[in-house]
């Protein structure tokens, strides 16, 4: 389970379920004593009784294990000046690999899933200024390419379909969703090194973060 402190309100990500659950900052003080404190008695508040029985998590007792994520990023790859990687034989692979294996998740997998995979990946990726000029090139490259690939342009297409270009060339990059209220919506982008690849930072500035991998 997954929290964010969106000016107030408080957002619960169920990985498992795929599911978002907002608690209104008039019932939030209860629950974020109970998700992030040490305490091992439980606030009294009907909204944890509710979420309990929903099954959002199993222990109320038990602190949340994701800390509340700070806003990392402090460019895009918009406004930064670079070249694109060239459309070679192997890239056209990689790009129709990434985009079958993006929407088969999409499709098939949930969250937890999605994200035990992409940590697993991150975990082996190259690092150093030569890896951040590589993956800026070829966020260039997969942008170029999304308008020929259907479910691409929403942002769980655009983050799944880029990263696992990264991947296939042995590089990684940071996934991060993010949420805001009134209305509710949730989003994600991917970055690395504090630039965002496949979004405006003014666009993301408006979410806040609930999980990274």
């Amino acid at each position: 389970m997954y929290l964010a402190d969106v000016e107030g309100d408080l957002v619960l990500l169920d990985a498992r379920q795929n599911a978002y659950f907002c608690v209104p900052r008039a019932d939030a003080g209860g629950l974020k004593a109970a998700l992030t404190g040490n305490s091992r008695f439980r606030p009294a508040a009907d909204m944890l009784d509710e979420l309990e029985a929903a099954g959002l998590f199993t222990t109320i007792d038990t602190p949340s294990p994701s800390a509340l994520l700070p806003f990392l990023a402090t460019c895009d790859l918009y406004g930064s000046p670079g070249r694109r990687a060239a459309l070679t034989p192997h890239q056209i692979w990689d790009l129709a690999s990434a985009f079958v294996s993006a929407q088969l998740a999409i499709r098939f997998a949930r969250p937890e899933r999605w994200f035990r995979r992409i940590a697993r990946r991150n975990a082996h990726g190259r690092r150093g200024a030569r890896a951040g000029i590589e993956i800026a090139a070829l966020a260039r490259l997969a942008r170029a390419a999304q308008p020929f690939l259907p479910g691409t342009a929403r942002c769980l297409g655009s983050s799944l379909f880029l990263l696992g270009v990264l991947h296939r060339r042995g590089l990684s990059a940071r996934w991060v969703f993010g949420v805001r209220t009134y209305p509710f919506e949730a989003h994600c982008w991917v970055e690395h090194d504090g630039m965002i690849l496949n979004d405006s930072l003014e666009h993301a500035r408006s979410f806040t973060p609930i999980a990274a991998v």
